[in-house]
């Protein structure tokens, strides 16, 4: 049974201890669930000692160091690399985008903004539609780039400021999931009742997270059977459905899913929705071509829609995304009488 033992300059610097440390701990704090096989559930799989010094030793270039089967790994991203080798869990689903973000975890150490300005703008501009780093959930490379930011004082200070939308609200959520799991770890051996009131009668979720991180409007989705399909003869649009919930159903396999909206308890908001195509019908242009040819004359698209109460309450330049429509820019916010106007974002995936 391999053994590991982790040890650490406290007096370097924390940009590159953090990701490394932070590791070691989700690994230690890792359920039985995965590691009994190997582990007892009550010892640590990590053992950390903290060095009361800026090195390790005589090597002052040794401040990070994991030691495992009679081998010393030294660096913050070679320790992160094997214990992502010896810890499958520790592995998400596109393994090699993970591994090229934690071979860069030492250029967040820069204390020059200057220099550490374009890792972050490129950084923030890589979460702009995203919740995680890589994949959706929390990854290795989110625990390990979380840490890196938060041991650098210039990086930390660039959240606080909040210019960076994208990045401080990646860097916000990943400190909320760690106290949530905070939390949720304190209540060990507890029951699924979270001290809800008045809760007799169910539950409405009116918003279910989504992997993007933006606002999905009107998110409900289950595996159905559909019963009965009613039309309008003169205009062929369905006007009822009877549903059956199928629970042994696989909605990610299912081809046509049903998406609504409840006008129990809320008044439906009107909205516009403003999409866009190319301007050119061509995707390059030839020597010969005429550029009045080639020109689409017409990409601009609206569709009126009816939407949920709660976009009301967005901003001008929110992005929130409705569901099966896509990602929108908010450019008008609804009000009595004036439908709430949203501009399509493109993601780059639509042909």
């Amino acid at each position: 049974m391999t053994r590991f033992d982790l040890f650490v300059a406290t007096g370097a610097t924390q940009a590159l201890l953090l990701p490394a440390v932070l590791i070691a701990l989700f690994i230690n704090e890792a359920s039985p669930y995965k590691l009994t096989i190997l582990f007892s559930p009550r010892s640590k799989i990590i053992d950390i000692t903290f060095v009361d010094d800026s090195v390790l030793g005589d090597d002052e270039k040794s401040i990070i160091c994991l030691q495992s089967d009679g081998k010393s790994i030294t660096g913050t991203a070679p320790i992160i690399q094997h214990l992502y080798a010896n810890f499958p869990f520790l592995v998400g689903k596109d393994s090699q985008a993970e591994r090229v973000w934690i071979s860069q975890l030492e250029s967040f150490e820069a204390l020059d903004f200057k220099v550490l300005d374009p890792i972050l703008q490129r950084l923030d501009a890589h979460l702009l539609l995203r919740s995680f780093v890589t994949g959706y959930s929390l990854s290795t490379p989110d625990i390990a780039i979380w840490g890196a930011i938060r041991g650098n004082r210039v990086a930390a200070a660039a959240i606080k400021k909040g210019s960076l939308v994208n990045l401080t609200r990646w860097y916000e959520f990943v400190q909320d999931l760690s106290r949530e799991k905070k939390i949720a770890k304190a209540k060990e051996g507890a029951s699924y009742d979270i001290a809800l009131n008045n809760t007799e009668n169910g539950v409405v979720t009116r918003f279910p997270p989504e992997p993007s991180g933006y606002l999905h409007i009107g998110h409900a989705k289950a595996a159905l059977l559909v019963c009965d399909i009613s039309t309008d003869p003169s205009t062929g649009k369905v006007t009822h459905l009877d549903l059956e919930l199928h629970l042994a159903g696989d909605v990610k396999k299912t081809e046509k899913k049903v998406t609504w909206l409840s006008t129990e308890g809320q008044t439906l908001v009107p909205v516009e929705l403003v999409d866009f195509d190319y301007l050119l019908n061509k995707d390059s242009l030839a020597e010969e071509d005429i550029l009045e040819d080639v020109l689409n004359f017409n990409t601009e698209f609206r569709v009126d829609a009816l939407a949920d109460s709660n976009v009301s309450d967005v901003q001008v330049g929110d992005i929130i995304q409705f569901d099966r429509k896509g990602f929108y820019r908010v450019d008008r916010v609804p009000a009595i009488g004036v439908p709430g106007v949203f501009f399509s974002v493109p993601t780059g995936k639509q042909k």
